[in-house]
């Protein structure tokens, strides 16, 4: 969960110190390195802090700066990296370290903005031109990593939280139709504009998106990927459907247990975190895996007897973060703080309680079953509705 951030000034210098408020803002998510960089004629300047997950020693307090090309600022972790490094280095590309970020540059290098239709990930990451003074930002498929930004008076501002940018001097004017919908209808976000926040100056790059933002003050964005585009090569029975599916999930836990560290799951003994769960058991090396679970004392809502159940067919060490009013009452000011926007419910504290509950554990990662239900229409209230 590394923080990154910086400013492009179009007409004029940077103010270098704004930038290393906004990293002072995120020290939160890389507690492991940090480093700062500004462009020699100070027309940008840019700020990194670092959580390292793979190849710690990599770049911790040093600049990034690739083949003197680009500088690096980079959120995330690319899943297929080896495989893309390999075939990168049939190309005449070498490396220097096992990072999966290194490989960022190269590719872009290679490819240009196609080279996110290669990359298996979760990520939002910045690389500054330095000859060209061009910065290319981009954020995974589905959003799982933040990226927001201000295009005003003459500078591009980026931060992967909006405390940072306001950190910055960024204006905290809201948004009011942002507000309305909030007020009215519980959304927080914007069904028909991905980009929009509760500020009115504050933009985030939507998912499966990239943007440019070149020195002479233009800035051009795209989106590079849609759901809708994914189709099967052939037709499918329901049975060959779900053996598919079971390989793609399958596979998929397998490349997100690369890391140099210990990878952990969260669990509510529902489908998703349950076929997580198990296939996990099936791949990791070091068992049992270590899981989390939300629990709540009222017996309509607590999920504990259906983790319970699942932890009879596949053994874990769990461990169980209690939410209850005194927890809602003493955490939630700090929520509000971090989330930087209003929620729409309290899930989100259950998910930090048990963040807390990991961290006290020493665990840096966890997979978690987020996004199923979308995917595979398992909120049956919405199905009236349509029909």
């Amino acid at each position: 969960m590394c923080g990154i951030a910086g400013c492009i000034a179009f007409n004029g210098l940077v103010e270098s110190n704004a930038v290393m408020r906004m990293a002072d803002a995120l020290a939160h998510r890389g507690p492991d390195g940090h480093w700062h960089w500004q462009q020699p004629d100070g027309s940008a300047a840019f700020a990194y802090r670092r959580l390292a997950i793979i190849d710690p020693q990599h770049c911790l307090f040093n600049p990034f700066i690739w083949n003197q090309k680009f500088l690096v600022l980079y959120n995330g972790e690319i899943y297929n990296y080896k495989t893309l490094r390999a075939e990168l280095q049939s190309k005449g590309y070498t490396f220097h370290s096992s990072s999966d970020a290194e490989v960022l540059p190269a590719l872009y290098d290679c490819y240009g903005e196609s080279c996110l239709e290669k990359i298996d990930g979760m990520f939002s990451f910045a690389l500054w031109d330095i000859e060209k003074k061009e910065l290319f930002c981009a954020r995974d498929r589905f959003g799982e990593k933040p990226f927001y930004f201000s295009h005003q008076g003459g500078c591009f501002w980026f931060a992967s939280e909006i405390k940072a940018l306001h950190a910055a001097g960024v204006g905290q004017a809201l948004d009011d139709e942002m507000l309305f919908n909030y007020l009215a209808y519980n959304l927080v976000e914007n069904p028909n504009n991905a980009s929009q926040t509760f500020y009115k100056t504050i933009q985030q790059l939507p998912p499966a998106s990239w943007l440019k933002a070149q020195s002479s003050g233009r800035v051009e964005q795209q989106r590079y990927w849609e759901l809708s585009a994914v189709v099967p090569t052939k037709p499918f029975n329901i049975e060959q459907a779900a053996e598919e599916l079971h390989a793609l999930l399958r596979d998929s836990v397998r490349t997100r247990l690369q890391a140099d560290t210990s990878v952990g799951c969260n669990i509510s003994g529902g489908l998703d975190s349950s076929a997580l769960l198990a296939l996990m058991a099936s791949l990791s090396a070091n068992a049992p895996v270590q899981t989390f679970t939300a629990r709540v004392r009222d017996k309509q809502l607590d999920e504990g007897p259906y983790v319970a159940t699942l932890l009879q067919h596949v053994p874990a060490k769990n461990y169980e973060a209690w939410i209850d009013e005194g927890v809602i009452i003493q955490s939630l000011d700090s929520l509000l703080q971090q989330q930087d926007e209003p929620i729409s419910d309290l899930t989100i504290l259950a998910q930090d309680e048990l963040m807390k509950r990991a961290a006290a554990e020493n665990m840096k990662v966890l997979l978690d079953g987020q996004g199923a239900d979308e995917m595979l229409a398992g909120y049956d209230y919405f199905f009236a509705p349509y029909l």
